[in-house]
């Protein structure tokens, strides 16, 4: 049950996209797992570590197998959505998680970027994206875009959070916000709009498929809404109207320009022809 158990996992999370000429060396069954050992090591990269039997082994049991039969293996996770993820390859986008790198530790050396990670017996027992991580991970992720699109346009829109915290629950987001009060607001933007344009393109990017419903409410919930992931994932981007008007640019008007080409022309024409201005009021 077990062995099983690693199987599915590995079909899960590791049968995913590549590129086909990245890896000459990648097989394309692993065999049968007797150890399967996964690490997130940051927040785009997991390892990977399998110690497999050679699927052409002719023992039907994993006790009764040969030292050559045994296949040690070590592969790199991407967990990002776009990220250029192979050298000397324009970006791409990506089905989350795609494999980055393989190598066949029984050919060659553990990686030396890797080196701090060899004791493969302290890693975790489950894959990197376990629910309760994975939706941690998502819930930072939604934050630090949310923090970072209303930054871009501050300029513009001239607001800052006072409190911003979002949990991934069960099939829940959950978004609390609180915005530092606005005397004069530049534009009419709709500020829990942009927060679910922002986790619709989340939900989309990361193809999650266990999220139900979105709520935004104030840090007490005394105020909150309610939006289903169907018609979250409908919303369009709004042009915000603007409030204030802009202010005229100091500068020169058409007028003034006008007047610097014709006046010191029609002024030094009365100059050659020995007029004055005051010879021309006499």
């Amino acid at each position: 049950t077990d062995v099983k158990k690693k199987q599915g996992k590995l079909n899960k999370y590791l049968f995913t996209k590549t590129d086909e000429n990245t890896f000459s060396n990648l097989p394309e069954k692993f065999g049968s797992i007797k150890k399967l050992y996964s690490l997130r090591i940051s927040e785009t990269q997991a390892l990977i570590y399998l110690e497999t039997i050679a699927p052409d082994s002719r023992s039907l049991f994993l006790a009764d197998v040969s030292f050559f039969d045994i296949l040690k293996q070590l592969l790199i996770l991407y967990l990002s959505k776009e990220e250029e993820i192979f050298k000397n390859k324009e970006k791409k986008k990506i089905t989350l998680p795609v494999i980055s790198g393989y190598w066949n530790l029984i050919k060659e050396s553990w990686p030396e970027e890797y080196k701090d990670y060899k004791k493969v017996d302290g890693w975790e027992n489950e894959i990197y994206a376990k629910e309760i991580e994975f939706k941690k991970f998502i819930a930072e992720q939604i934050e630090r875009k949310i923090k970072k699109k209303f930054e871009e346009k501050y300029n513009e829109w001239k607001i800052k959070f006072k409190e911003l915290n979002v949990i991934f629950l069960r099939d829940e987001i959950l978004v609390t916000r609180e915005i530092r009060k606005l005397n004069k607001p530049v534009f009419d933007v709709d500020i829990d709009h942009e927060i679910n344009l922002i986790i619709a393109n989340t939900i989309k990017n990361y193809q999650i498929n266990d999220v139900k419903v979105l709520v935004i409410g104030t840090p007490n919930w005394k105020e909150r809404i309610t939006i289903e992931k169907e018609r979250l994932l409908k919303l369009k981007q709004k042009k915000w109207k603007r409030l204030v008007k802009e202010k005229k640019t100091s500068g020169v008007t058409l007028k003034d320009v006008l007047l610097d080409i014709f006046v010191p022309t029609y002024t030094k024409q009365q100059i050659d022809n020995g007029q004055s201005e005051e010879d021309k009021k006499k």
